[in-house]
């Protein structure tokens, strides 16, 4: 039976690094031209290498369970063309047995995939955003909205805590703002507009706010809410310290477990942490998908029966297209608390684990 596991590992380990290679260098294609760019600036090539080892990382999060799915659909559409299938079963050897090498080899996968997302990606992606950065140690001599960034929560501002879905120049789109406090629950303001001035002689910040509403705790029960809804409104922000140079962490560029400390943070603070919600589920999911992927390629490889790659490729890219529609869904809503973003990232995940639990089972049966 070891020379049974070995070929079936062999064969799939091959397919496996073929697949992996072959979209990690296609989407990092895409990339290429932002790093061209970079070099036509005058940035050193040395600079740009640099640029394209952080990157990787970051693309294996999502080829890794893609190679694993696509492997195992070239795996057992190999095997069931050639009728191995049907050989090793007419020898008293079930389905799971015989998959049983490769279920070991999708969670060692999955576990490497779930360092990689959690610790290595985060770390090599913030590396790329400081090596863009400008240096704000004269935080005075550059304009306030460069400290601000879309999709991130900003702690600069202190005692606010500032998130914006995008920025123009000067202007802020879909603005959450959280003003902090000690002995109680935050209040929330949300905008769907914002426009920043710097105030060189007050020392501050000026935003104008415009069509939202504030969410204000009842000072009698502050788990009541009071809401004011408003037209304009004006907020005055202190800057940091000239000799801070603070370059902010996006939920893409926090270890698992500063990701964990902020998302318990915010939540003993009031704060709408739903985008690092997202993140987190997206990193366990993603990692998982490694073992869902291996489960339902196998019997779908085998319902296949046909040697040729193109079919594994097709039904490949098909599920990872609606694997990927979901969590790309659950980051675009990703400031509605009350939708449960985080548990729409999991969808995918439950119903691939069942439709292969069945398929799997029909197979074997048969």
């Amino acid at each position: 039976m070891k020379i049974l596991s070995r070929y079936i590992l062999k064969d799939f380990f091959t397919n496996f690094f073929s697949v992996l290679i072959i979209f990690t260098f296609a989407l990092l294609i895409g990339n290429l031209i932002e790093l061209t760019q970079l070099l036509i600036k005058g940035f050193k090539l040395s600079f740009v290498f640099k640029m394209i080892f952080n990157i990787i990382p970051y693309l294996l999060t999502y080829t890794i369970p893609l190679a694993c799915l696509v492997a195992s659909l070239f795996l057992f559409g190999k095997l069931s063309a050639n009728h191995e299938i049907t050989a090793m079963k007419s020898s008293g050897l079930s389905l799971f047995y015989i998959s049983k090498p490769l279920f070991i080899a999708a969670f060692l996968i999955g576990a490497f995939c779930f360092v990689v997302s959690s610790y290595i990606s985060p770390s090599c992606h913030y590396v790329i955003r400081k090596s863009k950065k400008i240096d704000i140690g004269e935080i005075g001599n550059i304009n306030p909205v460069q400290l601000i960034e879309k999709s991130m929560f900003i702690e600069a501002f202190h005692p606010y805590i500032i998130y914006c879905d995008d920025k123009t120049e000067n202007t802020l789109k879909n603005l959450m703002i959280f003003e902090v406090k000690n002995d109680a629950p935050a209040t929330a303001i949300f905008a769907k507009e914002g426009t920043m001035q710097y105030d060189d002689k007050a020392g501050m910040i000026r935003l104008e706010l415009t069509e939202g509403n504030i969410d204000a705790p009842n000072p009698e029960d502050p788990k009541k809410f009071f809401r004011l809804s408003f037209e304009n409104y004006h907020l005055e922000l202190d800057l940091p310290s000239r000799d801070e140079k603070y370059i902010p962490r996006s939920a893409n560029d926090m270890p698992l477990g500063k990701l964990t400390r902020k998302i318990k943070e915010y939540d003993k603070s009031g704060v709408n942490n739903t985008p690092l919600k997202v993140e987190f589920s997206t990193r366990i999911a993603t990692s998982f998908s490694c073992i869902i992927f291996t489960l339902i390629a196998i019997p779908l490889g085998i319902k296949a029966h046909r040697s040729e790659k193109t079919i594994g490729i097709a039904l490949g890219l098909c599920l990872a297209l609606c694997y990927y529609a979901f969590i790309i869904l659950a980051k675009a809503i990703d400031k509605e608390s009350h939708l449960y973003p985080e548990y729409i990232v999991w969808l995918p995940n439950i119903a691939l684990f069942l439709t292969g639990i069945v398929l799997f089972y029909r197979i074997n049966r048969q």
